[in-house]
């Protein structure tokens, strides 16, 4: 694969930024970002690389990558081919920071920190989490 881009995605004058996608299909560019990522695909199929990791994706996709984790969603060839059909998603960018440091060294934060740790590697989230995600 090629060495990804680096992306910027939030400004500095915001905390976090919220993309609603709705394009021919997701950005074939491998990249990253120094960003945290909340995604989640809501029409749309393809192959989803994260780090060293490949998988199919389809609409209730979601995943959380780390910190500069190098990804891409690739859509399927058809999503290229035929502008007719298009993609959406959702897509959450915040910094580790977001919440202030302050509190999120504190005692309750734990479970927090230790989420953005594990995804480094990046979490696949399903069960009930989607679900209440989802609104299912």
């Amino acid at each position: 694969m090629k060495t990804p881009i680096q992306k910027t995605a939030i400004p500095d004058s915001k905390t976090f930024l919220i993309h609603e996608l709705t394009d021919p299909y997701f950005d074939p560019n491998w990249h990253f970002h120094k960003e945290y990522q909340l995604f989640v695909v809501l029409k749309g199929t393809g192959t989803r690389f994260i780090g060293n990791n490949i998988s199919h994706f389809e609409p209730g996709d979601m995943v959380f990558t780390g910190s500069n984790l190098p990804h891409v969603w690739r859509s399927d060839e058809q999503y290229f081919k035929d502008p007719a059909i298009r993609i959406h998603g959702i897509v959450v960018y915040f910094s580790e920071e977001f919440m202030g440091n302050i509190f999120l060294n504190k005692e309750e934060m734990i479970n927090i920190k230790e989420l953005f740790q594990r995804s480094n590697r990046g979490l696949d989230i399903s069960g009930a989490t989607k679900g209440f995600v989802l609104g299912k």
